[in-house]
């Protein structure tokens, strides 16, 4: 587990609560913002095979697809301009494929 799962798991278990059958907890990073590791080159190498994987495979690739397309239609995500990209205040050292 990494430091930040460990954290996690701190925060949660120190603010769970049972009440009237509900559960309830905090957000664990809405009050704490997580050191995130530089993962550039691991994504790089993901999105690469990932790459691969929907060239080969038609099935995957459209599947892949849909459930792109229902992330965008539900708002889940977004694609991000390259302006965005750009500001400093966006700049991450994370990256996700």
């Amino acid at each position: 587990m990494s430091q930040n799962d460990h954290r996690a798991l701190q925060i949660l278990e120190a603010n769970f609560e049972l009440t009237d059958c509900n559960n309830q907890i905090v957000l664990p990073w809405k009050s704490y913002s997580p050191m995130l590791e530089n993962n550039k080159e691991e994504d790089e190498v993901r999105l690469i095979l990932l790459k691969k994987r929907l060239h080969t495979n038609l099935t995957v690739y459209q599947e892949y697809s849909m459930f792109l397309k229902d992330l965008l239609q539900n708002k889940y995500v977004r694609k991000v301009s390259r302006t965005e990209l750009n500001k400093e205040k966006i700049k991450k050292n994370v990256f996700t494929p």
